[in-house]
């Protein structure tokens, strides 16, 4: 009877290990991810926000953005973040659209 029992609690087991490891892992995964997304943004805002204030005159706004996204590489790659450019991008843009905003008001 209780080696019935010791196979039961073993089979639930080895179950509950499948499921989190189904199900828990990923949502981890996206978690970190999610955050490691948004500290990389944290920097791009305040990278645009530098790069505003202290390329002035000829710069044109490429040329700011490509030392925004130069700095953006070396921190993520310092970090061992894994990005793409065209992600790079779109938090350069969305940094840009913000500080935008911001001054609007």
């Amino acid at each position: 009877m209780n080696e019935i029992i010791y196979e039961i609690v073993k089979a639930v087991l080895v179950i509950a290990i499948m499921v989190v490891v189904r199900y828990a892992v990923p949502l981890l995964k996206t978690k970190i991810n999610g955050s490691e997304l948004e500290w990389i943004y944290e920097w791009a805002v305040k990278a645009v926000k530098a790069a505003e204030q202290t390329q002035t005159g000829e710069h044109t706004g490429s040329q700011k953005k490509a030392i925004v996204k130069e700095f953006l590489q070396q921190v993520a790659k310092e970090k061992n973040l894994a990005i793409t450019d065209e992600q790079l991008e779109n938090l350069i843009e969305a940094a840009v659209y913000a500080m935008k905003q911001e001054d609007a008001k």
